[in-house]
């Protein structure tokens, strides 16, 4: 009996093992192709010197926080917070940015307005979404995004163009709107290229132009920090438009791009195109594969049809 019980035990144990092994499996095959591995290797927690070094850091680092949710700012917040006791004032906003991101919005306010002085333009920007993110108060926000903006972070420009282009607590003006996502997709910030080329596309307060919407979002789409809306964007004008060429091929390219990024509407398109068979053999199955994972991925579409009964 002692025997068997002590057989059982191990079982079980191993059984535990195996489980915890899968689980962590599962987890590195979700983020691996989407975490930046941190600047520095243990024991060396320092930022990196080279000024010009450090701005590209910064602006990967800012990237990995804005497209992705808490698991990131949960990866960054110590080194950054270390950092900012360094002496890196730039560090200091994003070390705000990661607490904001973890729902920690007064500390975050302590940390930019301590450091949101002129020579911080990233504490700007995190002191700037304070305001608008957390307290909905744009008219305080809209200087300090332009304060960012003018020391040159592109993506404080495109949240200044957010606030003309929507008329939050302002007249909205899609001209000033456009004069911002302009000088911030110049800059190489594929969010205002993405949505100057959605103003462009719609003609909403601007004349229509198609043709320079899809020039944007093919800029959009080329970036680095894995921001695949201007890449679906440019998908879906390629399937549907009248005016560009379509291109079924290209756009399946972009679809299974952008999903493999995780986002949910680029599955969901890409199942559209499986299940109608433009640009690859028809596929019902895998059709309704991409659409269950666009589904989990929070795109709300895919879920609604998910739930259709067959016909």
């Amino acid at each position: 009996m002692k025997r068997v019980l002590i057989f059982l035990a191990l079982v079980i144990a191993l059984g535990v093992v195996v489980f915890l092994w899968w689980r962590q499996s599962i987890q590195n095959e979700v983020h691996s192709d989407q975490i930046m591995e941190p600047p520095v290797q243990v024991g060396e927690l320092t930022y990196p010197e080279d000024p010009e070094k450090l701005q590209q850091w910064l602006r990967e680092t800012h990237y990995e926080l804005i497209h992705n949710k808490e698991d990131r700012a949960l990866r960054w917040e110590p080194l950054l917070k270390i950092y900012c006791s360094q002496g890196c004032v730039d560090c200091c906003g994003l070390f705000a940015y990661a607490l904001q991101k973890l729902n920690r919005w007064e500390q975050a306010r302590q940390v930019a307005t301590e450091h949101s002085g002129a020579d911080s333009p990233y504490s700007a920007f995190a002191l700037a979404r304070y305001y608008s993110h957390h307290l909905n108060d744009d008219l305080k926000a809209l200087p300090l995004y332009k304060q960012a903006c003018a020391k040159g972070l592109a993506i404080s420009c495109t949240g200044a163009g957010v606030i003309h282009n929507l008329g939050r607590q302002v007249d909205k003006d899609h001209q000033k709107a456009i004069a911002f996502y302009r000088q911030a997709c110049e800059s190489g910030e594929p969010i205002a290229c993405t949505n100057m080329g959605m103003l462009l596309e719609s003609g909403a307060g601007v004349e229509r132009d198609p043709r320079q919407a899809a020039e944007l979002y093919r800029r959009s789409c080329q970036n680095t920090f894995q921001y695949t809306r201007g890449c679906i964007n440019l998908g879906v004008l390629l399937i549907e438009s009248d005016v560009i060429p379509k291109d079924d091929e290209r756009a399946l390219a972009l679809f299974r791009t952008a999903c493999r990024h995780r986002d949910g509407r680029g599955c969901y398109y890409l199942a559209r195109l499986y299940e109608s068979g433009r640009g690859i053999a028809r596929d019902l199955p895998k059709a309704k594969e991409l659409n269950n994972k666009a589904c989990r991925l929070g795109y709300r579409t895919a879920c609604a049809e998910a739930s259709e009964p067959a016909k």
